[in-house]
């Protein structure tokens, strides 16, 4: 889904607001989900921060 030029669906898994979520075939952007959602991850931003959402 895209806002403007701005993939919406990629910033909202930059920004740890989602996760990637395959549910059946790899689709076109992938490979661009789950590397930002590692980054995201690793950078513990937004879901990904401990302080933040407490299982």
């Amino acid at each position: 889904m895209y806002l403007d030029d701005i993939n919406a669906n990629l910033n909202m898994i930059e920004r740890g607001y989602a996760k990637e979520y395959t549910y059946d075939k790899p689709y076109k952007y992938v490979e661009d989900f789950e590397n930002a959602e590692n980054i995201a991850s690793n950078l513990k931003i937004g879901i990904w921060n401990p302080q933040i959402c407490k299982n």
